[in-house]
């Protein structure tokens, strides 16, 4: 960061609260000053309180004994206060936020957690983010919303059909429940081509994902034939070479 008399290092203590907590901010103090020392540096203290008491609002700790006193102040982000104003706000932060507490709200009702999880993927599916970000805030929804079985039953249903894009390539809880025995035969062969599909996609997007780390730029045609591999085991090998590979013509050799 710069200032008028030069460039300064500030380091940001982020402490993200999912529940209200007693001592919080004579924790965030101690905090503070563990950085303080550890930095030898200006440290800046954010809270963001992603808790569904209303009136739970710390930002203050003071202490005061016999005429000494320290008052440590700090600024607070409450996500119930802003939630209303991110209605139409679809970038990615404003997505965790709503999935933060959407998933609070829902701890007790696994229905209401998977309408709420399919509405916020659905958002997210419909944005135009690239691939890399659309399957990383799957992730972290997926994460933050976990689904009991019926309900990932029901919610990978809806993925499967949803045909805005290639949607199967989400492979968290989904591709665990898909493996388990005795899944309902019925229900199985409907979504076993789309989930071995997803699967495929998203390991030659992992072979791509790789090849862009180290080499910055993939061809389109190198994407492509890697693209027409359809092969699990063939796929694994692979990302272990776009991993290993010197360049991108060793790597294409592996092709």
């Amino acid at each position: 960061m710069t200032f008028e008399d030069g460039p300064q290092t500030i380091y940001l203590h982020l402490e993200v609260q999912s529940f209200a907590e007693e001592d919080f901010a004579s924790r965030l103090h101690a905090c503070f000053q563990g950085l303080s020392r550890a930095t030898g540096g200006d440290v800046v203290t954010l809270a963001v309180l992603a808790d569904l008491q209303a009136d739970w609002k710390p930002d203050t700790y003071r202490y005061s004994r016999l005429g000494c006193e320290v008052t440590f102040r700090f600024p607070v982000c409450k996500l119930l206060e802003i939630l209303p104003s991110l209605n139409d706000d679809t970038s990615l932060p404003a997505l965790a936020a709503k999935a933060q507490i959407a998933a609070l709200q829902t701890s007790a009702n696994p229905d209401l957690r998977m309408a709420a999880r399919w509405r916020l993927t659905r958002l997210l599916l419909e944005q135009g983010y690239t691939r890399a970000d659309v399957l990383d805030a799957l992730r972290l929804v997926a994460w933050m919303m976990q689904l009991p079985r019926t309900q990932t039953l029901q919610f990978r249903e809806k993925i499967v059909e949803f045909d805005h894009m290639n949607a199967t390539a989400y492979i968290t809880d989904l591709e665990e429940l898909a493996i388990e025995k005795g899944i309902e035969k019925g229900i199985e062969k409907g979504i076993e081509k789309g989930i071995e599909k997803g699967r495929i996609l998203a390991r030659q997007q992992d072979v791509i994902e790789a090849l862009e780390i180290r080499f910055d730029r993939v061809p389109d045609g190198l994407r492509e034939e890697i693209g027409r591999v359809a092969d699990s085991v063939r796929l694994h090998a692979l990302h272990r070479a776009a991993i290993r590979c010197a360049d991108l013509e060793s790597f294409t050799k592996e092709l």
